[in-house]
């Protein structure tokens, strides 16, 4: 064995007198700090540190393979998984066993070819015909449990938010292609359900009911009994009740601070997750209602301006803007305007180029019957002439309301609508089902003719019972200074929420000043 030469000795001692710094970063230069901070900094400087070494390759008289992993979140921060790291392109990565005269033994087999490569060449094989308790088991997860799930993430309305958040948001920051994505993966993972169930449309509690039993079956060997889906069936069916509970003491005039701690609990069941169909198709379908602005355009040379009171986080207020309105989105939440100033950001951000065609968006925080968020608006040019809106949306605000504030509801609606025959408000009726199925709101049930005895005779008492039903055979009178409906349909989509069985249960509505006014 030959002694080190002298170079190498020096070398070595060198380095242990002065061992190798973390390297400093250019953190400093980004910003001017003041002088105590920066003696601070020259006591304490930011630092980091170099990434561990690259993973050597396996040497060529190995004869047994070997597995390239990150053992830790840090390595894969670390260390990148690119080619420089990776002979495959990314870890993890296995070097076979080297052979003999065949210089390609060694080949790098790369992630997705590691189970067809531990199948071809492992000693041990698994048994030809499963067991009993394996196909049962594969049987619960396949088919009961897996249904579960699709439903769970995909179509419940309580996980409409995460849904967005995981696989429709990241995609586009246009409302309309984020639309047709969301509407797509639900589509796909009915289609799944139905097909994988037999049945020919989704059933919430049945699916629920066959995933508990599922567990309950898997509890036998498992000795565990996950609660996700008992959780989850429960509050799919009570988010009505829970509302109701949640109400029940409030003063039906002043409930903003009820609302408001619902946002601040993040229990937000009406929330779709993305903006309505109903109206994406409405104004693409039917543009001689509305006369869109595609550039400036309406009273005084400045854009339409559009209006939806209770926006929550946003979804249609962007919609509407991506059609050429200068939208104006109310909330009496200030959590939840929080929430939508943040999803619009988002939104606008990535859509930052894509040309003049949008319209603003404002959103104001205020009670609906007050002025107070109006002049608010109106300073910020979110409203059109005379403190009136072309187009006002109402989904899923005048359910939240009492019944008794109704006719309060469409006198004002009357009052924020831009005159004679340029104001349209659109109503997507939901719920539009009998009352006695979902008893007291919120959600206050609202079949289409509770539209008509409002809105014809705005400030009118009408009739109701305990649930908020106005009587299918009351006929209200057509008042001069009341709405006069132009339009009424069944659109042919809608949020999950305003289904039953895939079919279209929600109605849409077009409201304008009566011709006699």
């Amino acid at each position: 064995m030959s002694a080190p030469s002298e170079d190498a000795s020096r070398r070595d001692r060198e380095s242990r007198q002065n061992p190798a710094k973390p390297r400093q970063t250019a953190e400093s230069s980004w910003f001017k700090v003041p002088a105590p901070l920066a003696r601070l900094f020259k006591k304490f400087p930011l630092l980091t540190y170099p990434p561990n070494e690259l993973p050597a390759r396996s040497p060529k008289s190995r004869d047994v393979a070997t597995l390239y992993v990150f053992i830790s979140d840090q390595d894969a921060l670390r260390v990148s998984s690119n080619n420089h790291a990776s002979p495959t392109g990314a870890l993890p990565f296995l070097i076979p066993p080297a052979k003999l005269n065949d210089p390609k033994s060694q080949t790098p087999i790369p992630s997705n070819k590691l189970e067809q490569w531990g199948l071809d060449n492992g000693t041990s094989k698994l048994p030809d015909v499963p067991g009993r308790k394996l196909e049962a088991y594969e049987a619960l997860l396949d088919h009961r449990i897996r249904v579960a799930w699709l439903y769970t993430l995909y179509l419940s309305p309580l996980n409409s938010g995460l849904l967005s958040h995981l696989y429709v948001a990241p995609n586009s920051a246009s409302q309309i292609v984020r639309t047709t994505i969301l509407h797509q993966l639900r589509h796909a993972a009915e289609t799944e359900i139905t097909k994988s169930s037999g049945k020919p449309a989704v059933n919430s509690t049945a699916i629920y009911d066959s995933a508990r039993a599922a567990f309950e079956a898997l509890a036998v060997t498992s000795q565990r009994y996950p609660l996700w889906v008992v959780e989850m069936a429960q509050q799919e069916s009570q988010p009505a009740r829970s509302l109701t509970e949640h109400f029940k003491h409030h003063d039906p005039a002043r409930q903003g601070s009820a609302w408001d701690a619902l946002w601040e609990d993040q229990f937000t069941p009406w929330d779709r997750g993305g903006p309505s169909w109903a109206l994406h198709d409405l104004l693409k379908e039917r543009p001689d209602l509305f006369d869109l602005p595609n550039t400036d355009s309406g009273a005084g040379g400045g854009r339409k301006t559009a209006l939806v009171p209770g926006c929550g986080r946003g979804h249609d207020v962007l919609l509407l803007s991506e059609f050429g309105y200068d939208v104006c989105g109310l909330e009496i939440s200030p959590r939840a305007l929080e929430e939508a100033k943040r999803v619009a950001a988002e939104a606008l951000r990535e859509d930052a180029g894509a040309g003049a065609g949008r319209g603003r968006v404002t959103f104001v925080s205020g009670d609906f019957f007050a002025d107070d968020w109006l002049r608010e608006a109106q300073a910020a040019g979110a409203v059109g002439d005379g403190g009136k809106f072309d187009l006002i949306f109402d989904y899923t605000f005048l359910c939240a309301l009492h019944p008794s504030m109704r006719p309060r509801w469409a006198e004002r609606m009357r009052d924020l609508l831009a005159p004679g025959d340029r104001g349209r408000l659109v109503c997507l009726e939901f719920p539009s089902w009998d009352p006695a199925e979902t008893g007291p709101g919120p959600a206050w049930s609202l079949p289409s003719h509770v539209y008509v005895a409002h809105l014809s005779q705005p400030g009118a008492a009408v009739p109701t019972d305990e649930n908020g039903a106005v009587p299918a055979d009351y006929v209200p009178q057509q008042k001069s200074d009341g709405l006069e409906r132009v339009v009424h349909l069944k659109p042919k989509r809608t949020h999950p929420a305003g289904a039953k069985g895939g079919d279209v249960q929600d109605r849409i509505s077009v409201w304008k000043h009566s011709a006699s006014e």
